[in-house]
């Protein structure tokens, strides 16, 4: 994490409810500091996400000074964004275009249509009450970078059918290829269909993935433990698969991120010769 003296600083706020950083205020004037957070920021395509600046606290020479007005910008694909206002809904059209003046909104949205790398800036501009002069000034810009990535994938590796006899009492493993960032969960149900009997089904079973890097691919293995003596088919049907960012971006997973066909696992018995039996003359 950068860390620098500036007027502002961004806060990305994690589905309105949880701060990225937060911010402690030095003692001289336009001075804040970020005491923690990440830049760059990794984003899940298709979220919408708040951000907002804190104003500057005038404390007891508020009464001198207005509120003070905020310039927004972006650099990056002009069309890989949508700029709105704070309840992540409404467009920012109705307010002035917020890459070449001030308006006096400290929060906005930003709704992330492409991936791709971007630069969010922001410099707040004080505003101070008549006869109050040399205030009227815009503070440092303060950047953002966000990274803006596809929602994690998981497909399987290679044929999708094994089995053999004796595999009962073991653990078979079932490969696959994940894409995503860091800690990434498939979700799969196991449906069981013994070799006399009626099929079982175990649902929302979760494997978990590392990766080293942000949207990376690695491969790994689904383990499905085989009871004793549990002979028949064993199916798995992934279900979804998220990543810690996707998850703090509120995304879900879609129908294209996992396959839709199932990986079967054949158990079978050690054949027995059944006796000979006298077979009368017809």
């Amino acid at each position: 994490m950068k860390t620098r003296t500036s007027l502002i600083t961004i806060l990305v706020i994690l589905n309105y409810s949880a701060t990225i950083a937060q911010i402690t205020t030095a003692s001289s004037t336009f001075k804040t500091k970020i005491t923690g957070g990440e830049n760059p920021e990794y984003i899940t395509v298709g979220s919408i996400m708040p951000y907002k600046v804190t104003p500057y606290n005038w404390g007891s020479l508020s009464p001198f000074m207005n509120p003070s007005i905020y310039k927004w910008w972006l650099n990056g694909n002009a069309t890989g964004y949508v700029l709105l206002k704070k309840d992540g809904i409404t467009a920012l059209a109705s307010l002035p275009p917020p890459n070449n003046v001030y308006y006096p909104d400290s929060f906005i949205s930003i709704q992330w249509v492409k991936t791709g790398n971007y630069t969010i800036r922001v410099n707040e501009k004080s505003m101070p009450k008549p006869a109050i002069t040399s205030c009227d000034l815009p503070g440092d810009v303060q950047t953002l970078d966000v990274v803006v990535s596809d929602r994690p994938t998981v497909t399987w590796d290679g044929a999708t059918l094994k089995g053999g006899c004796n595999l009962d009492n073991k653990t078979q493993m079932v490969p696959v290829i994940v894409n995503g960032s860091k800690e990434i969960t498939v979700t799969y149900n196991l449906i069981y269909s013994p070799q006399t009997g009626t099929p079982d089904t175990t649902v929302n079973l979760t494997a978990i993935f590392t990766t080293t890097n942000h949207n990376e691919t690695a491969n790994g293995n689904i383990e499905i433990k085989i009871p004793a003596g549990k002979y028949g088919k064993y199916e798995v049907v992934i279900k979804g698969v998220t990543d810690k960012i996707a998850e703090k971006c509120g995304i879900l997973s879609q129908a294209s991120d996992y396959p839709s066909n199932h990986f079967i696992i054949a158990v079978m018995p050690s054949l027995e010769t059944g006796p000979i039996e006298y077979v009368k003359e017809l």
